[in-house]
């Protein structure tokens, strides 16, 4: 009891000056029949006013001040003999293997204000809601930010459900000295996950295009540019990040819209030479027309072999079907995979979106970007392409950061990067991937796959072999390859 009056000796102090300051004002007001006092309130109004509401001050502040001294003392004199508390232990630590739902202990918690040891401490945990939003560790050099959080707090999350494939968790880890990257391979395997764990670098055979995902086009430039500003300098005038966001943006949709797939090395030859934008322009007005053929098949077969994986032009046509503008590589690869599908003109609003982006990009060739200055088209590309540059003259970069689809497929022509992409659903549902930044001239640092990569389809999952119907029904026949024809 005595020690929590002392704990709030500042209120108590606070309520001491207020009763002392209280009293002495009616007890003992400023004497209004001094001959001084009336001299100074006649000739100096102003000054006898500051004299009144010093005098009152003072009868405040003073046994204020003298309370805290008072009560400061006393605490020195208390808190030099340690109380009588009966101290409990933390209650069982949970092992992240036996938590139902994925938490960070970081300590024990103790008293929120002041230093000392509680006699009932508790776990310090962030629930799984906390962890969305991010963990930052601040310190000086040499306090332990690495070896008493990071190693502790990463450990805590692999080991959460590392045995159930539909669970566990994934990450990625990104440094340039190396060490933190091994220490996470070491707790990958002592926890079973080692052929979790991946490297992505230029000379680890992995590749990694970061174009191909479902990121809105003004997403992806806006950050390029952001990068280019990061990276050379932020001008003083918006409009060069502006002009640069506006010219990515449109060259990335231009390349999704025609072909589905694009890189960094596409989108730098795009930008250098516009010929091929205004090609690109042409050809694709031409396909959108009239409702072009679409390849379309049941939302199960799209959810269960993903070939959303290589072809980004996805869209529901009804509640029961996906749909892709036809393609001729997509029809090979389902045929492949003996995919029941059919192709089919387009309906829905699938095709009205992309004749309305197809638009949008018509008018921004022909009334923005062509009435630009020669001059001022010039610095708008060399701002950008001394950076895309580096993904086409550099062939360790570009095999890295710049795959063909076909490493998206699992079907790597000579010579071409391995792969880390999603795999089918059938095989697991969960995205396991450790990505560790291979930094300058290491190599033995990886991500985590997801758990059956690279295995084969069992035949139990039950896989169509029939041949793709036409819209009427009947079976397309197919040409020697194994390619149906197109109806």
């Amino acid at each position: 009891m005595l020690r929590t009056l002392l704990d709030a000796r500042t209120l108590l102090a606070m309520a001491v000056a207020l009763a002392v300051g209280v009293w002495g004002l009616r007890t003992y007001p400023l004497p209004s029949d001094n001959v001084f006092l009336a001299l100074i309130a006649l000739r100096r109004p102003d000054l006898h006013q500051g004299l009144q509401y010093g005098y009152a001050t003072l009868w405040f502040t003073t046994p204020f001040f003298g309370a805290s001294l008072l009560g400061s003392l006393f605490a020195i004199a208390m808190y030099r003999h340690a109380p009588r508390l009966t101290f409990r232990s933390l209650p069982p630590y949970i092992p992240p293997e036996d938590r139902p739902a994925p938490s960070l202990v970081l300590g024990e918690a103790h008293h929120e204000t002041r230093p000392g040891r509680a006699p009932d401490p508790q776990w310090l945990t962030i629930p799984q809601r906390g962890l969305y939003t991010g963990v930052m560790v601040l310190g000086s050099v040499g306090t332990g930010k690495t070896s008493a959080c990071m190693y502790p707090y990463v450990d805590q999350l692999v080991r959460w459900r590392s045995h159930d494939a539909d669970h566990k968790l994934g990450g990625l880890v990104m440094e340039v000295k190396g060490d933190f990257c091994r220490q996470v391979q070491a707790m990958l395997r002592a926890c079973g996950r080692e052929a979790d764990y991946v490297e992505v670098g230029l000379d680890s055979g992995v590749c990694y295009n970061p174009l191909h995902n479902d990121l809105d086009p003004y997403a992806v430039a806006y950050a390029i540019a952001t990068l280019l500003n990061n990276l050379f300098g932020k001008s003083k005038e918006p409009f060069w990040q502006q002009a640069y966001t506006d010219l990515l943006k449109f060259v990335i949709l231009l390349r999704r819209l025609t072909d589905g797939y694009t890189t960094f090395a596409e989108v730098y030859r795009y930008i250098l030479d516009d010929k091929l934008i205004d090609r690109d322009i042409r050809k694709l007005k031409a396909a959108l027309a009239s409702p072009p053929d679409v390849i379309r098949l049941s939302k199960a077969d799209h959810h269960l072999y993903d070939p959303g994986r290589a072809w980004s032009h996805w869209y529901p046509e009804d509640a029961d079907h996906m749909a892709h503008p036809f393609d001729a590589e997509l029809e090979g690869h389902l045929a492949s995979l003996n995919v029941q599908y059919e192709v089919r003109p387009a309906q829905g609003d699938g095709w009205r979106a992309r004749c309305h982006q197809m638009e949008a990009l018509d008018r921004w060739y022909i009334h923005s970007w062509s009435r630009l200055d020669t001059r001022l088209r010039s610095s708008i590309t060399e701002g950008i392409v001394v950076f895309l540059s580096l993904f086409d003259d550099n062939p360790a970069v570009h095999r890295a950061f710049c795959p063909p689809r076909s490493a998206y497929l699992g079907t790597r022509a000579p010579g071409d990067p391995g792969h880390r992409t999603q795999e089918p659903r059938g095989c697991h549902t969960s995205a396991d991937l450790f990505v560790g930044d291979p930094g300058r001239g290491r190599r033995d640092r990886l991500p985590v796959r997801r758990e059956g990569e690279g295995r084969s389809r069992p035949p139990e999952e039950g896989i169509s072999r029939q041949r793709p119907k036409s819209p009427g029904g009947k079976t397309l026949p197919t040409r020697a390859d194994g390619v149906s024809r197109r109806a």
